[in-house]
């Protein structure tokens, strides 16, 4: 099942279709909005006691759990994107499809004038997509 949805906006419009615009930079009730309207994914509020800002989506089936993290000022800063290995060759290909691979494990893409850094990390029983804006100091 392919989903695109990878983790910004990529994530918004339908992490969400890969071609999106990144969620990082909107502001939580921005995201909030865009979220709503994602027909994969819906709210988790399991977490009652939250030690970091951030906002967690799980998808239908619970083969994705999407975690989007903000600043204190409410800014989205980084996205995290974990995924059963069930979805693993989907999202490769989709990434490798729409991105530009720049690693073994990691793609980039440019919106809006910034660019902007997919890595997969391969776990033991799940992997993860983690997505932040590149800077300097992660060139």
């Amino acid at each position: 099942m392919k989903t695109g949805w990878l983790i910004p906006v990529i994530l918004l419009a339908g992490f969400i279709n890969l071609s999106a615009q990144p969620l990082i930079g909107l502001g939580k009730e921005e995201v909030r909005v865009l979220m709503q309207k994602n027909r994969e994914f819906r709210i988790d509020k399991t977490v009652t006691k939250q030690q970091f800002n951030y906002l967690k989506y799980v998808n239908n089936i619970q083969t994705k759990t999407f975690i989007i993290f903000f600043s204190d000022d409410d800014i989205c800063t980084k996205t995290k994107l974990v995924c059963d290995y069930s979805e693993y060759e989907d999202m490769r290909d989709e990434l490798n499809e729409t991105r530009n691979r720049v690693g073994a494990a990691s793609w980039e893409y440019s919106y809006d004038g910034s660019t902007y850094t997919i890595a997969m990390e391969e776990q033991e029983w799940y992997f993860v997509l983690r997505e932040t804006e590149k800077t300097e100091k992660n060139d």
